[in-house]
């Protein structure tokens, strides 16, 4: 299977691509036909969140090590 996120470098686009997803499985959710349905898609939709703040947090803290001074 073809990893959609693999090959993006650019930490920014591949968190912009997991708000995208997340955004999707959150249409998903308000349209599911049964509760249980909606909360699958939205623990997905959460996931995908939570993995575009951890690729800005990424980016955060590498540009962080990136301005440290050397000692």
């Amino acid at each position: 299977m073809d990893y959609p996120f693999g090959r993006m470098k650019d930490p920014v686009r591949r968190a912009e691509r997991y708000r995208k997803v997340a955004d999707e499985y959150s249409e998903l959710a308000e349209g599911a036909s049964s509760p249980s349905f909606r909360a699958y898609f939205e623990h997905i939709a959460q996931q995908y969140r939570e993995h575009a703040e951890g690729e800005l947090r990424n980016l955060d803290q590498d540009g962080a090590a990136d301005r440290k001074p050397a000692s």
